[in-house]
């Protein structure tokens, strides 16, 4: 007759895993989602700062207005982010209304959009800091132009003012790099 004493033990031993195993993947699923929501909002919120940056610097050298003063600036963003340096509306028959646009298909957090142009700067839709100048680009020194990473670097250079249609606008060069 055979004896059974280590059956016992070994059927406890997987008893036990298995129930470390499922609580093992109860907490992992009720907790993943919140870690990958807040790092979402956490690179969202280091975005926004950026552009607060960019807009600070942008109106900074508009009341200067010295031609030729350039910045660089790394946005740390998420893989999943892209920013875009696009035209608006035609500012006279050279010129094209500036507009920088941040943009991140989130997984789990709000989608956000986040722009800078004549209008100030908005995220999604709304109002973060006002407008302080209208901005421009010569679409022969700017190209229209996008990228996506984690981590993208724009150059803005001041290039002096242009008045057109009674306003005066403030001239940039943008490149994405």
């Amino acid at each position: 007759m055979k004896s059974d004493e280590a059956v016992s033990e070994v059927l406890g031993f997987v008893l036990v895993l298995g129930l470390v195993i499922i609580l093992v993947s109860l907490v992992t699923a009720a907790a993943l989602p919140n870690l990958i929501k807040e790092s979402e909002i956490e690179d969202n919120e280091k975005a926004l700062s950026s552009f607060e940056g960019i807009k600070k610097d942008m109106d900074t050298f508009c009341l200067a207005e010295v031609p030729g003063m350039k910045k660089q600036v790394i946005i740390d963003t998420s893989d999943k982010a892209r920013l875009s340096v696009s035209y608006g509306k035609k500012v006279g028959e050279i010129y094209r209304e500036l507009k920088i646009t941040y943009e991140a298909e989130n997984i789990l957090a709000e989608k956000v959009r986040i722009v800078i142009d004549s209008n100030g700067l908005t995220r999604n839709g709304k109002s973060v800091l006002p407008p302080s100048f209208l901005i421009a680009v010569n679409p022969k020194d700017t190209a229209e132009q996008m990228e996506s990473g984690d981590k993208i670097r724009i150059e803005y250079s001041y290039q002096g003012t242009a008045v057109e249609g009674g306003n005066t606008w403030h001239l940039f060069s943008i490149r994405l790099l």
